[in-house]
């Protein structure tokens, strides 16, 4: 089954969601939406699918923490919010990813990789800042990016870049 968190049902304004580590049932069935409000933060404190994967991922609020090591989605993940990486981060997908905002990174994540499996990935928002070390994408059918900032960026396959500081 399908999981919704949704506070700001309860309150407006929302409320802050923390979650360890969160794995699926059957291997790509199960969809996590997290929406946290308008002033509610995500912190996502251990690995998302490392041991089953989810469908897919969709997060809102007002930012989201992801400090887990792997994200494991068979599908898409839409990050309707600033996302911050809090250590090195392997994301995996056969799906989409798409950043609708900001993509940063703390001083503990050395390394932010993407392994798209033939999905397409977009950044809308600016990725990275002065934490961000490395960023990697493999295998993306598609790549768009605004801004990145990082002090190494590993590519494979297609890349579009407006800008790149």
């Amino acid at each position: 089954n399908n999981v919704i968190l949704n506070t700001a049902s309860i309150d407006p304004l929302g409320f802050d969601i923390s979650i360890d580590s969160v794995n699926g049932l059957v291997s790509g069935d199960q969809i996590l939406t997290v929406q946290s409000g308008v002033l509610g933060e995500i912190l996502f404190q251990g690995s998302i699918g490392s041991l089953v994967p989810l469908a897919s991922l969709n997060l809102s609020g007002s930012l989201a923490f992801i400090e887990g090591p792997v994200v494991n989605i068979k599908g898409s993940q839409n990050y309707n919010i600033p996302v911050v990486i809090g250590k090195s981060t392997t994301f995996t997908t056969s799906g989409n990813i798409v950043f609708y905002s900001s993509l940063n990174a703390l001083p503990e994540a050395l390394s932010l990789n993407f392994n798209m499996e033939g999905g397409e990935i977009q950044f809308l928002g600016s990725v990275g800042n002065s934490f961000m070390h490395h960023l990697a994408v493999f295998n993306s059918s598609s790549f768009f990016s605004n801004k990145i900032s990082a002090f190494s960026l590993g590519m494979s396959r297609h890349l579009k870049l407006d800008r790149l500081i």
